[in-house]
Protein backbone atom coordinates (compact mmCIF):
# COMPACT_ATOMS: atom_id res chain seq x y z
CA UNK A 1 0.00 0.00 0.00
CA UNK A 2 1.27 3.90 -1.08
CA UNK A 3 2.94 5.65 1.64
CA UNK A 4 1.34 9.51 1.88
CA UNK A 5 2.86 12.57 2.92
CA UNK A 6 1.07 13.49 6.51
CA UNK A 7 2.42 16.39 8.90
CA UNK A 8 4.29 15.65 11.81
CA UNK A 9 1.44 16.16 13.81
CA UNK A 10 -0.58 14.15 12.51
CA UNK A 11 -0.15 10.91 14.38
CA UNK A 12 1.35 12.15 17.58
CA UNK A 13 -0.80 10.26 20.12
CA UNK A 14 -0.24 7.03 18.03
CA UNK A 15 3.54 7.41 18.13
CA UNK A 16 3.69 7.96 21.59
CA UNK A 17 1.40 5.00 22.58
CA UNK A 18 3.21 2.90 20.61
CA UNK A 19 6.77 3.97 21.66
CA UNK A 20 5.55 3.60 25.58
CA UNK A 21 3.90 0.10 25.05
CA UNK A 22 6.50 -2.07 22.59
CA UNK A 23 8.80 0.51 21.56
CA UNK A 24 9.81 2.61 18.01
CA UNK A 25 12.14 1.52 15.81
CA UNK A 26 15.22 4.02 15.19
CA UNK A 27 17.45 3.36 12.00
CA UNK A 28 20.59 4.93 11.08
CA UNK A 29 23.94 4.59 8.80
CA UNK A 30 27.05 4.79 8.69
CA UNK A 31 29.76 6.90 6.19
CA UNK A 32 29.75 4.16 3.96
CA UNK A 33 26.14 3.97 3.93
CA UNK A 34 25.36 0.29 6.25
CA UNK A 35 22.42 0.62 8.16
CA UNK A 36 21.57 -0.36 11.63
CA UNK A 37 18.39 -0.37 13.87
CA UNK A 38 17.42 -0.33 17.46
CA UNK A 39 14.30 0.13 19.05
CA UNK A 40 14.01 3.50 21.63
CA UNK A 41 11.50 3.71 24.29
CA UNK A 42 12.09 7.13 25.26
CA UNK A 43 11.51 10.26 22.33
CA UNK A 44 9.69 12.87 21.96
CA UNK A 45 7.61 15.17 19.07
CA UNK A 46 7.80 19.00 19.13
CA UNK A 47 8.58 21.98 17.95
CA UNK A 48 11.85 23.94 18.48
CA UNK A 49 13.48 26.83 17.54
CA UNK A 50 9.78 27.35 14.92
CA UNK A 51 10.71 23.71 13.92
CA UNK A 52 9.31 20.36 13.98
CA UNK A 53 11.65 18.01 15.63
CA UNK A 54 11.80 14.71 17.05
CA UNK A 55 14.07 14.23 19.92
CA UNK A 56 15.53 10.68 20.96
CA UNK A 57 17.92 9.64 23.30
CA UNK A 58 20.99 7.01 22.59
CA UNK A 59 23.46 5.97 25.05
CA UNK A 60 27.58 6.20 24.16
CA UNK A 61 27.40 2.42 24.46
CA UNK A 62 25.08 1.39 21.97
CA UNK A 63 26.18 0.67 18.06
CA UNK A 64 23.85 3.01 17.07
CA UNK A 65 25.95 5.64 18.71
CA UNK A 66 28.78 5.71 16.50
CA UNK A 67 26.45 5.76 13.36
CA UNK A 68 24.40 8.96 14.63
CA UNK A 69 28.25 10.26 15.29
CA UNK A 70 29.30 10.00 11.73
CA UNK A 71 26.18 10.48 9.62
CA UNK A 72 23.58 13.03 11.96
CA UNK A 73 20.62 11.63 10.02
CA UNK A 74 18.18 8.65 10.91
CA UNK A 75 14.85 7.57 10.47
CA UNK A 76 12.56 6.53 13.51
CA UNK A 77 9.22 4.26 12.11
CA UNK A 78 6.29 3.29 13.94
CA UNK A 79 5.56 -0.48 14.13
CA UNK A 80 2.33 -1.73 14.21
CA UNK A 81 1.25 -4.34 17.31
CA UNK A 82 1.82 -7.05 14.50
CA UNK A 83 5.48 -6.56 14.53
CA UNK A 84 5.93 -6.98 18.32
CA UNK A 85 8.57 -9.73 18.47
CA UNK A 86 10.52 -8.25 15.40
CA UNK A 87 10.76 -4.84 17.94
CA UNK A 88 11.63 -6.83 20.81
CA UNK A 89 14.36 -8.22 18.79
CA UNK A 90 16.25 -5.37 17.60
CA UNK A 91 16.02 -4.43 20.96
CA UNK A 92 17.80 -7.36 22.83
CA UNK A 93 20.84 -7.82 20.31
CA UNK A 94 23.45 -5.29 19.10
CA UNK A 95 24.14 -5.08 15.54
CA UNK A 96 27.52 -5.64 16.16
CA UNK A 97 27.24 -9.23 15.79
CA UNK A 98 23.78 -9.42 14.08
CA UNK A 99 22.08 -8.66 11.52
CA UNK A 100 19.27 -7.21 12.87
CA UNK A 101 16.84 -6.54 9.90
CA UNK A 102 17.11 -9.86 8.33
CA UNK A 103 16.63 -12.11 11.57
CA UNK A 104 13.54 -9.87 12.09
CA UNK A 105 12.25 -10.52 8.81
CA UNK A 106 12.49 -6.37 8.46
CA UNK A 107 12.36 -4.89 4.66
CA UNK A 108 14.19 -1.50 4.01
CA UNK A 109 13.16 1.53 1.44
CA UNK A 110 15.69 4.56 0.43
CA UNK A 111 14.85 7.60 2.68
CA UNK A 112 13.21 10.55 0.93
CA UNK A 113 15.05 13.18 2.47
CA UNK A 114 17.63 11.81 4.40
CA UNK A 115 20.71 9.07 3.94
CA UNK A 116 19.25 6.25 6.41
CA UNK A 117 16.40 4.27 5.30
CA UNK A 118 12.99 3.51 6.26
CA UNK A 119 11.27 0.13 7.35
CA UNK A 120 8.88 -1.42 4.88
CA UNK A 121 6.87 -3.37 7.45
CA UNK A 122 5.84 -0.08 9.53
CA UNK A 123 3.51 2.53 9.09
CA UNK A 124 4.32 5.93 10.24
CA UNK A 125 7.82 7.39 9.49
CA UNK A 126 9.82 10.22 10.10
CA UNK A 127 12.92 11.08 8.64
CA UNK A 128 15.07 13.38 10.39
CA UNK A 129 18.34 15.68 10.05
CA UNK A 130 20.24 16.35 13.61
CA UNK A 131 19.98 20.47 14.33
CA UNK A 132 21.62 19.51 17.79
CA UNK A 133 22.82 17.18 20.24
CA UNK A 134 24.01 17.13 24.17
CA UNK A 135 24.33 14.85 26.80
CA UNK A 136 22.42 14.15 29.72
CA UNK A 137 24.12 16.52 32.98
CA UNK A 138 23.42 13.71 35.81
CA UNK A 139 23.96 16.60 38.72
CA UNK A 140 20.89 18.25 36.98
CA UNK A 141 19.09 15.14 37.41
CA UNK A 142 16.44 14.30 40.30
CA UNK A 143 18.01 11.37 42.63
CA UNK A 144 14.88 8.89 41.50
CA UNK A 145 15.71 9.34 37.93
CA UNK A 146 19.45 8.53 38.34
CA UNK A 147 18.54 5.63 40.47
CA UNK A 148 15.51 4.25 37.86
CA UNK A 149 17.30 4.98 34.27
CA UNK A 150 21.02 5.39 35.60
CA UNK A 151 22.29 2.47 37.90
CA UNK A 152 25.24 1.93 35.84
CA UNK A 153 26.42 5.06 34.35
CA UNK A 154 26.28 5.25 30.70
CA UNK A 155 24.04 8.85 30.35
CA UNK A 156 22.15 9.17 27.14
CA UNK A 157 23.50 11.58 24.50
CA UNK A 158 20.26 13.72 23.06
CA UNK A 159 19.26 14.54 19.62
CA UNK A 160 17.32 17.10 18.30
CA UNK A 161 15.95 16.16 14.82
CA UNK A 162 14.29 18.42 12.20
CA UNK A 163 11.95 16.43 10.70
CA UNK A 164 12.39 16.91 6.89
CA UNK A 165 9.91 14.41 5.92
CA UNK A 166 6.66 12.63 7.42
CA UNK A 167 4.31 9.68 5.77
CA UNK A 168 2.54 6.77 6.71
CA UNK A 169 0.31 4.12 5.29
CA UNK A 170 -3.39 5.33 4.08
CA UNK A 171 -4.86 2.51 6.78
CA UNK A 172 -2.14 3.63 9.49
CA UNK A 173 -5.19 4.50 11.52
CA UNK A 174 -6.95 0.87 11.92
CA UNK A 175 -3.54 -0.84 12.03
CA UNK A 176 -2.05 1.18 14.87
CA UNK A 177 -5.43 0.64 17.00
CA UNK A 178 -5.47 -1.76 19.53
CA UNK A 179 -6.53 -5.40 18.59
CA UNK A 180 -9.35 -5.54 21.23
CA UNK A 181 -10.73 -1.80 20.16
CA UNK A 182 -10.21 -2.91 16.43
CA UNK A 183 -12.45 -5.74 16.45
CA UNK A 184 -15.06 -4.03 18.52
CA UNK A 185 -15.35 -1.27 16.00
CA UNK A 186 -15.09 -3.33 12.70
CA UNK A 187 -18.33 -5.28 14.93
CA UNK A 188 -19.95 -1.83 15.70
CA UNK A 189 -20.15 -1.09 12.02
CA UNK A 190 -21.03 -4.69 11.14
CA UNK A 191 -24.31 -4.49 13.47
CA UNK A 192 -25.16 -0.97 12.85
CA UNK A 193 -26.87 -0.87 9.49
CA UNK A 194 -27.65 2.58 7.69
CA UNK A 195 -31.62 2.70 7.15
CA UNK A 196 -32.10 5.27 4.77
CA UNK A 197 -35.71 6.03 2.67
CA UNK A 198 -36.65 5.87 -0.73
CA UNK A 199 -39.11 7.07 -3.49
CA UNK A 200 -42.77 6.42 -1.64
CA UNK A 201 -44.44 3.67 -2.41
CA UNK A 202 -47.79 1.61 -1.32
CA UNK A 203 -46.68 -0.07 1.92
CA UNK A 204 -49.07 -3.03 0.40
CA UNK A 205 -50.56 -3.35 4.35
CA UNK A 206 -53.06 -0.85 3.55
CA UNK A 207 -54.69 -0.12 0.01
CA UNK A 208 -55.53 3.55 1.38
CA UNK A 209 -52.17 4.88 2.93
CA UNK A 210 -49.05 6.17 1.71
CA UNK A 211 -45.53 4.90 3.39
CA UNK A 212 -41.65 5.62 2.87
CA UNK A 213 -40.24 1.94 2.17
CA UNK A 214 -37.29 2.29 4.18
CA UNK A 215 -33.98 -0.56 2.82
CA UNK A 216 -30.88 -1.45 4.56
CA UNK A 217 -27.75 0.19 3.17
CA UNK A 218 -24.95 -1.66 3.05
CA UNK A 219 -23.79 -1.54 6.94
CA UNK A 220 -19.80 -1.56 5.50
CA UNK A 221 -19.86 1.41 3.24
CA UNK A 222 -22.14 3.15 5.91
CA UNK A 223 -20.36 6.08 7.30
CA UNK A 224 -22.29 6.30 10.03
CA UNK A 225 -25.93 4.92 11.20
CA UNK A 226 -28.16 7.57 10.56
CA UNK A 227 -31.80 8.20 12.12
CA UNK A 228 -34.90 7.17 10.10
CA UNK A 229 -37.06 9.18 8.39
CA UNK A 230 -39.53 11.06 10.36
CA UNK A 231 -41.87 11.04 7.63
CA UNK A 232 -41.30 7.38 7.54
CA UNK A 233 -42.23 6.57 10.71
CA UNK A 234 -45.50 8.93 10.75
CA UNK A 235 -46.66 7.41 7.89
CA UNK A 236 -46.01 3.91 9.29
CA UNK A 237 -48.04 4.81 12.58
CA UNK A 238 -50.95 5.74 9.97
CA UNK A 239 -50.80 2.91 8.38
CA UNK A 240 -51.10 0.89 11.39
CA UNK A 241 -54.24 2.61 12.93
CA UNK A 242 -56.00 2.31 9.73
CA UNK A 243 -55.24 -1.54 9.72
CA UNK A 244 -56.57 -1.72 13.24
CA UNK A 245 -59.76 0.34 11.79
CA UNK A 246 -60.33 -1.99 9.16
CA UNK A 247 -60.17 -5.28 11.17
CA UNK A 248 -62.13 -3.72 14.14
CA UNK A 249 -64.52 -1.15 12.25
CA UNK A 250 -66.94 -1.36 14.97
CA UNK A 251 -64.23 -0.32 18.08
CA UNK A 252 -64.83 2.69 20.08
CA UNK A 253 -63.11 5.42 19.14
CA UNK A 254 -59.98 6.81 21.34
CA UNK A 255 -58.75 9.81 22.80
CA UNK A 256 -55.62 9.71 21.20
CA UNK A 257 -56.94 8.06 18.00
CA UNK A 258 -55.02 9.90 15.36
CA UNK A 259 -58.68 11.12 13.75
CA UNK A 260 -59.40 13.09 17.15
CA UNK A 261 -56.55 15.00 17.18
CA UNK A 262 -56.86 15.94 13.56
CA UNK A 263 -60.00 17.73 15.07
CA UNK A 264 -58.61 19.23 17.73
Amino acid sequence: MAKTTIRYSDYFAQTIQRMRQDGLLLVTADAAGKPNVMTIGWGAIGSIWGRPVFIVLVRPSRHTYSRLEEVGDFTVNVPSRELAAAVNLCGTVSGRDHDKFKEAGLTLIPGRQVRPPIIAECVVHYECRTLHRNDVVPEALVQAVLDDAYPAGDFHRVYFGEIVAAYAEEDAVQRLLNPALRRSRELSILCSPRITTTTPRWCGSCPRARAYSCHIANPVRAKAPARPHTGALLAQVACSWKLNALRAPKARMTENHPARLRRG
